[in-house]
């Protein structure tokens, strides 16, 4: 079905609805950038202190257990370590937190671009690894979260994560936007927009089609940097294409047969008989 961003459906062509809540040197503001009406968060100068935030925020919301958040960003410039956050809230605590951009690095020194959500303990995210095509591109990220406290990832139309589990099932009434830095780091992003739905809704298509039936086709990720989460420690893979349009091995999640997305396709692991697991 077509959502109709029942909640929120913010094209910030002004951001008058949002409290500019920044820190540090962050600057929050109304721009055009590549012909879009934007909000743009970013530090023009060195950030004056450690964990200095550029961010804005909405109250009044009615935002419940499970939905349908979808948001389009390019992240320009990012010195930092953090990334930029969409935090639900209710007052000062935490519902979802989830944070794409840039984090950490492995032995070699790589950095990697990440994209994942806290699993309700504080800065303790399950984070999924992708491209670093997220850097001067336009990403189309969208958060399902369903029922049972799971939530599915995509990012351009393309399954990062799966099964993720959120925080809680409490109804909030505050999102935020933000990028955070550490003294003399900088960072500039743009938000084309965020939308936010009542209904949970995935990616209808994937990229393996048996039969009739989309099967989930997500992302594998190596396991770099520490935290980063293997993709539910599927043993099908296949080659795909990531965000960036480059070559990638992605995997193919398995499931009991009678689970509620439980394909017509069945599989014999080495110990019992399972299916391939069905787009939403």
């Amino acid at each position: 079905m077509a959502l109709d961003w029942d909640i929120l459906n913010e094209d910030f062509a002004n951001i008058s609805a949002w409290t500019d809540g920044s820190t540090g040197g962050g600057v929050a503001s109304s721009v055009t950038y590549d012909s879009k009406s934007c909000l743009k968060l970013d530090f023009p100068t060195d950030a004056t202190g450690d964990g200095s935030i550029a961010l804005v925020y909405q109250e009044g919301l009615s935002i419940p257990a499970t939905c349908t958040i979808e948001m389009k960003s390019l992240f320009a410039l990012d010195e930092t370590t953090y990334g930029y956050y969409v935090r639900m809230e209710d007052g000062s605590s935490d519902y979802n937190a989830f944070r794409m951009g840039r984090s950490g690095t492995d032995g070699g020194g790589t950095r990697h671009s990440l994209v994942g959500l806290n699993d309700g303990t504080s800065y303790n995210y399950q984070l999924t690894g992708i491209a670093d095509a997220y850097l001067n591109n336009w990403i189309t990220y969208r958060y399902v979260i369903k029922a049972s406290r799971l939530c599915d990832v995509y990012a351009n139309n393309v399954h990062y994560a799966f099964d993720l589990t959120s925080v809680d099932t409490a109804v909030r009434n505050r999102i935020s936007i933000y990028t955070a830095a550490n003294t003399n780091e900088r960072a500039t992003l743009y938000v084309d927009y965020i939308k936010i739905d009542t209904t949970p809704e995935g990616i209808q298509t994937s990229a393996l089609q048996i039969g009739d039936q989309d099967i989930i086709c997500s992302y594998a990720h190596d396991g770099t940097p520490s935290g980063v989460v293997a993709a539910n420690n599927s043993k099908l893979r296949m080659y795909n294409k990531d965000i960036g349009g480059n070559a990638c091995v992605c995997s193919v999640p398995l499931v009991a047969t009678g689970h509620a997305l439980a394909s017509k396709i069945r599989i014999y692991d080495g110990s019992a008989v399972k299916a391939l697991k069905k787009v939403n």
